[in-house]
């Protein structure tokens, strides 16, 4: 008998916890970035953008509340554990949650600059509560940008990539690899097109031996 008690009990507090969190959200309308504070950052390099002296990055957001009839303004402000200054960034005019949207995307660009060619710059966006719109839940109320000109490994540069076409990854030999196959970039490329364009390479070196360093640039690629 006991345990039944337990269990009613047990659903009776679901049931007002649920309540309450359909009567606060109820109560307006909430506002949060869709990926989570900590978990989900943008990394970016202008190393891979070559010409490029601005990238525009899509920051998008999610409203939990009822759907709006009319967009509405919000307010982003920058936390002070960013190291951008304002110089580094710009957003559009006005930064506006569109109408009959349940998650809607905004832009911002951030400006390549000589110091990022030896530093990575931090942007830290926050969401702040305005006459249009109440703070969500915490986890969800900041967005971290990254970024830099300095040559870093791309997340295409995986293990299959190391162990069978180019090897460990360095600045100087991917900087050779984009030169002398005029890209920047496998990802999506298809196995057997990496399989040439790393036996392009290793002709390459193999008639224009190349160094980092002290050491001889060399790729496993088989043929």
């Amino acid at each position: 008998m006991k345990k039944y008690i337990l269990i009613l009990l047990v659903f009776a507090s679901l049931f007002s916890c649920n309540e309450d969190e359909l009567l606060k959200y109820e109560s307006g309308n909430f506002l949060n970035f869709v990926q989570h504070s900590e978990r989900d950052s943008v990394e970016l390099s202008f190393f891979f953008h070559p010409g490029e002296d601005v990238i525009r990055v899509p920051i998008e957001l999610a409203l939990t509340g009822k759907l709006l009839t009319e967009g509405k303004e919000f307010r982003l402000s920058i936390d002070e554990s960013s190291t951008a200054t304002a110089d580094d960034f710009e957003f559009e005019d006005k930064l506006v949650f569109k109408a009959n949207k349940s998650v809607d995307t905004v832009y911002m660009n951030v400006k390549k600059s000589l110091k990022l060619a030896n530093d990575t710059c931090k942007l830290v966006l926050r969401i702040e509560e305005n006459e249009n719109f109440k703070v969500g839940v915490k986890e969800y109320l900041t967005r971290k940008i990254y970024f830099t000109s300095v040559v870093s490994k791309p997340e295409w540069w995986n293990k299959e990539i190391t162990e069978i076409y180019l090897g460990e990854f360095s600045a100087a030999k991917f900087l050779l690899f984009c030169e002398v196959l005029k890209l920047n970039s496998l990802e999506d490329v298809r196995p057997t097109i990496i399989r040439q364009y790393a036996l392009i390479f290793k002709r390459y070196l193999n008639t224009h031996p190349s160094y980092d360093g002290d050491k001889l640039i060399e790729i496993p690629v088989v043929g």
